[in-house]
């Protein structure tokens, strides 16, 4: 059986317009929104010669619309992670949470 992270991954297609801003060295952003959903996807090198660590933020706003734009907001961090390492040609790329539930996608 085939987990939800798995599924997901699998069904990625998402073509989302972002707004970037790379311009840091150490720093980029990507953002975008989703049915009125605002996503903020960061991408950080804390060290010199360190692995880049992508994190997403949601604006709070309406939970009920955030919960039937997931699908599309998964898709939309993947489509800014994947732009990034076309660009960047990172070594490594670290997925950072704050939940532990989050960990194993």
């Amino acid at each position: 059986m085939q987990s939800i992270a798995e599924f997901m991954a699998e069904s990625y297609r998402s073509n989302t317009p972002l707004t970037w801003d790379a311009t840091g060295v150490s720093l980029a952003t990507a953002a975008f929104a989703v049915d009125l959903v605002k996503v903020v996807v960061s991408f950080e090198r804390r060290e010199a010669t360190g692995p880049w660590y992508v994190a997403f933020e949601v604006d709070r706003g309406d939970s009920t619309a955030i919960a039937h734009s997931a699908f599309a907001i998964f898709n939309g961090v993947l489509q800014a992670t994947e732009e990034f390492l076309i660009t960047r040609e990172p070594e490594t790329v670290i997925f950072a949470t704050k939940r532990d539930e989050l960990a194993g996608i």
